[in-house]
């Protein structure tokens, strides 16, 4: 009897594990396996374990497409040159001349009349005054203090005597050359010293004759005067 329950203990183990091999072969695999359950029995079953993983992933979601907003090509027409404008023309400024002061002229009496005093210009002398005046040269030298050749000089001043005699007392004429006449301006003449040329002729009448003013200024040389 001890010798049957060894073997009776090994035949039961026997039959167990044949039972046991049995369920396992017979049994299937579950399906739905996560990825953490999956055991990899060998080398050559890595392949197929990754093969299921990737087909057992979730499909992505696909992302929404946006879809371009076409672009509106604009035409833009070619622009023409523009039209040149014509430059404004400059505005001339007036000319400015300048004109030259007028040398202050003694006005033209109404009538000749003899004054007290008189002041000499250049050309002028006793004698030419004396003529001019009509009055005896003589008197007219007495009442300056002055003798015959005396020098006397343009500015100054003489006086001119009353009740003094006629020139005519002195010499029969008057008048140095005759006249109305024309007289031809030489370099340095004045309307004084012309006056003083022909004797009993005022200047102012040379002056008012040929609508000169009546002044010290030398004239222009070649002029031609009417001498009244």
């Amino acid at each position: 009897m001890r010798k049957k329950k060894p073997f009776l203990f090994f035949l039961v183990t026997a039959v167990l594990v044949s039972l046991a091999c049995t369920r396992s072969a017979s049994t299937p695999m579950p399906t739905s396996v996560l990825p953490t359950q999956v055991q990899v029995q060998s080398q050559g079953d890595v392949n197929a374990t990754a093969t299921a993983l990737y087909q057992m992933r979730p499909s992505p979601t696909p992302l929404p497409v946006k879809v371009a907003t076409p672009l509106m090509l604009v035409t833009t027409q070619p622009t023409s040159p523009a039209t040149p404008q014509p430059s404004p023309t400059p505005t001339p400024l007036p000319v400015v001349t300048e004109v030259a002061p007028t040398p202050t002229a003694t006005p033209l009496p109404a009538s000749h009349t003899v004054p007290e005093r008189y002041t000499l210009h250049w050309g002028e002398h006793p004698f030419c005054l004396a003529r001019r005046f009509n009055i005896h040269p003589d008197d007219l030298l007495r009442a300056n203090g002055l003798v015959r050749g005396q020098v006397v000089y343009p500015g100054q001043t003489l006086v001119i005597p009353k009740n003094a005699r006629p020139f005519t007392d002195f010499a029969p004429e008057r008048a140095r050359r005759p006249h109305p006449t024309t007289y031809t301006v030489r370099p340095g003449d004045t309307l004084y010293s012309i006056a003083c040329y022909f004797g009993d002729v005022w200047p102012e009448d040379i002056a008012r004759e040929n609508g000169l003013p009546l002044t010290d200024e030398p004239l222009t040389p070649g002029t031609q005067l009417r001498i009244p």
